[in-house]
Parts: C-alpha cells; sequence; structure tokens
C-alpha cells in the first residue's frame, strides 16, 4: 500500500443512485450523468480545483437530487441541473471553509 496526497482540494459527489418501487431516489429525480458533465465543465470554467464524481446513494433520498462535497462537509439538497452554476460559485467563494465553520 503506498499514501500520498490527494491531488485535489475537495470531491464533488453526485448521488447517482435509482432504486425501484415507492421509496424516492436521486437517480429517479434527473439525470446524474448530465449533472456530473456539467459540474466538471464549470469546474473547469472557474479553475476549482474539485474531483467531480457520480455516488451511489447519500443517505436522505426523500431530500433529493443530493450533491455532497468534502472535506468542506457541504450537502445541496433537490437539487435541478439550473442549480449547478450557483453550486460551484458557492464553492469558489467559500473555497476552504467547512460548512460548519461557516454557519450554514
Amino acid at each position: 500500500m503506498r499514501i500520498g496526497t490527494a491531488p485535489h482540494d475537495m470531491h464533488i459527489f453526485v448521488c447517482q443512485h435509482s432504486r425501484e418501487g415507492e421509496r424516492a431516489s436521486c437517480g429517479a429525480r434527473w439525470n446524474a450523468s448530465d449533472a456530473v458533465a456539467e459540474l466538471k465543465r464549470l469546474c473547469k470554467e472557474k479553475s476549482l480545483p474539485a474531483r467531480v464524481s457520480g455516488s451511489g446513494c447519500l443517505g436522505p433520498c426523500e431530500m433529493g437530487p443530493n450533491i455532497m462535497v468534502y472535506p468542506q462537509k457541504t450537502w445541496f439538497h433537490e437539487v435541478g441541473l439550473a442549480d449547478l452554476p450557483a453550486i460551484v460559485d458557492h464553492l469558489v467563494d467559500n473555497r476552504g471553509i467547512r460548512s460548519s465553520d461557516s454557519g450554514a
């Protein structure tokens, strides 16, 4: 095993989880692969050193679609594609600030 330093200041996780049945899921509410692609484009445009990844279930499905950012510990709920520019702007403006530190 080798241990190194992560090459990105933050990691943005976009929930892509989809399930059958009555229980809510992020993947059933939007095209998460489009969200991942758009977030990557916006981060590059704003020179935000972030890794954007699709993820499995992040937990609060009833509040989705969900995006989670680490190490900032920022969680975005009920996200739509139109919200992505504001999310990236928020991350640029609050780079390095954990949401618990900023009062959010």
